[in-house]
C-alpha cells in the first residue's frame, strides 16, 4: 500500500478546499483541517505532516505568526501560505518570512504537486 501524504492546512473556510479534497490527481494526499491556529497545537499527539498550509489571516492570530510557531514544532517542514484574495504585501510578508509559496484561492493541485516529495 502506497502511503498517504499528510497536508495540514490552517484557514477557517476548509469548504474553499473542496476541490483539491476531491481531485482525483490528489488521492495520494490526506487532507487535516484546523480552523484556527489555536486548534492546530491543541493536539499534543499531532505528528509532523509532508506540507502545512496556512491562511494568512486566521481568526485568532496572523498567519505569521503562526508560522513562526511550526518553525519550532517542525522546523523541517515545507509551509506554504494562502491568502482569500491575492494581496502584494501579503506576498511580501510571506517571502520575508520564508515560507516556499504564497498563492491566492481558489488553489490548484499543481501548486500542492510542487513540494517536493508530495507526489513521488
Amino acid at each position: 500500500m502506497i502511503p498517504r501524504v499528510r497536508i495540514v492546512v490552517v484557514d477557517a473556510h476548509p469548504r474553499d478546499y473542496d476541490r483539491l479534497v476531491s481531485d482525483r490527481t490528489l488521492s495520494r494526499m490526506q487532507f487535516e483541517f484546523f480552523p484556527d491556529g489555536h486548534s492546530l497545537f491543541r493536539d499534543r499527539q499531532l505528528t509532523a505532516p509532508e506540507l502545512v498550509i496556512i491562511n494568512m489571516h486566521l481568526p485568532d492570530m496572523s498567519g505569521l505568526d503562526l508560522y513562526q510557531d511550526i518553525l519550532q514544532r517542525w522546523p523541517e517542514i515545507p509551509v506554504y501560505f494562502v491568502g482569500d484574495d491575492y494581496l502584494p504585501d501579503d506576498e511580501i510578508k510571506a517571502r520575508r518570512c520564508g515560507a516556499i509559496f504564497y498563492f491566492c484561492k481558489p488553489l490548484q493541485s499543481e501548486w500542492l504537486t510542487a513540494a517536493k516529495g508530495l507526489c513521488a
